[in-house]
């Protein structure tokens, strides 16, 4: 048994204190659990997510498009590294933020195209999806 939930919503939500309850709560019952991030959640992800932040908080310019591609770039090495291999080894992987969280901030945040978003998805996960996704 095993699966990929994703944990979604706004910051400041729980997402993370939800993430350590159930990742204890499969411990306890004897699962492998997996706790991960977007961004972050690899070595090239964690140096993705500084640029992220830095840009944010010195106020340089990234442009939307940018960001949307370093998120991308970001899920892409996630799931080659991280999501697929744990699946693989039958393990359960909490995972806070993925696509969801894109289209929430770069399609309604920055105003950047849907259909660009969903594309570049569909590139960067051919056909791998969660098993489920819980909405804070």
């Amino acid at each position: 048994m095993s699966g990929l939930f994703i944990f979604e919503g706004v910051e400041g939500s729980g997402k993370t204190t939800l993430i350590n309850s159930v990742h204890l709560a499969l411990i306890k019952k004897n699962f492998t659990s997996i706790k991960t991030r977007e961004p972050g959640g690899t070595n090239l992800g964690k140096k993705i997510r500084e640029l992220l932040l830095e840009s944010n908080a010195e106020c340089t310019n990234i442009s939307p498009l940018t960001e949307l591609l370093l998120f991308c770039a970001d899920r892409s090495q996630h799931l080659t590294e991280i999501l697929k291999p744990s699946l693989e080894q039958k393990n359960f992987v909490l995972c806070d933020r993925f696509i969801y969280s894109t289209i929430a901030y770069q399609v309604y945040g920055r105003g950047l195209d849907a259909k660009l978003i969903e594309s570049l998805n569909k590139i960067v996960l051919n056909s791998f999806k969660p098993n489920g996704v819980i909405l804070l």
